[in-house]
């Protein structure tokens, strides 16, 4: 199921793009902080419906997220910081 974010998501977005960056490609805390910023700054900007946050879930739960940011009046594009997330195992690879 793909659904909007819920407010008690953004940790467990945050939590879940660090552990995957610092598992596959060896990303530091830098990284985290990087993630953590742009998750709350989200957040707190109470986005429209030109900006969103998208949670997948499972049966087993939190799945991966898909962040999208307006790019111009037009053009949607994933947002930095919020690119589609899946765990290696749910992505098959």
């Amino acid at each position: 199921m793909i659904r909007t974010y819920r407010p008690e998501d953004l940790d467990r977005v945050i939590e879940s793009h660090a552990k995957l960056y610092r598992e596959e490609y060896g990303y530091d805390d830098s990284f985290a902080r990087f993630v953590e910023k742009g998750v709350r700054d989200f957040g707190k900007r109470m986005p429209g419906e030109r900006e969103q946050l998208r949670i997948v879930e499972t049966e087993n739960g939190h799945a991966g997220s898909l962040g999208l940011t307006e790019a111009d009046a037009e053009t949607a594009r994933p947002s930095k910081g919020m690119k589609t997330l899946s765990s290696r195992e749910r992505r098959g690879s």
